[in-house]
């Protein structure tokens, strides 16, 4: 059994602010209750944010607790009629099915590059400071001078 205090005493640097261990409940009942109380209507506009309009499917759907069709099926009914709202919960549903079948099919071999570079960029495997500190500002213009 993994000690939770022991991984979030290794984590402890990796992240701004507080450690607050989730309690999260499993199980397909849950799984289903949170898709009943779901409203994905304001989620295209909010899902980057972190206090967005987001789901919190994820596990449940990972685990195989309940299935994306399910989820497409289940909101479809509950909000018909409504459709414009929830093409982008719906795209992003269909990403997250696509990409675990690719992932299922290539297993690791996504780390690798599918072919050769066309240019001579040198790439690095680390992240970018700004992206490490969590304060990315948005594209920033190249000056050309």
């Amino acid at each position: 059994m993994v000690n939770r205090d022991s991984i979030l005493s290794q984590l402890q640097g990796c992240f701004i602010g507080e450690t607050r261990p989730v309690r999260l409940i499993g199980g397909r009942s849950e799984g289903l209750n949170r898709l009943r109380t779901y409203d994905p209507k304001n989620y295209g506009v909010t899902r980057n944010y972190l206090n967005g309009s987001i789901s919190r499917l994820s596990p449940y759907l990972r685990h195989g607790m309940i299935t994306s069709v399910e989820v497409r099926e289940y909101l479809q009914e509950a909000f018909a009629g409504q459709t414009t709202q929830l093409e982008e919960f719906f795209r992003q549903l269909a990403w997250r099915d696509f990409f675990e079948k690719v992932l299922g099919w290539y297993g690791r071999g996504l780390d690798e590059d599918l072919e050769e570079a066309k240019d001579s960029l040198i790439r690095s495997d680390r992240l970018p400071l700004d992206v490490l500190r969590g304060d990315y500002n948005g594209p920033q213009k190249l000056d050309h001078s």
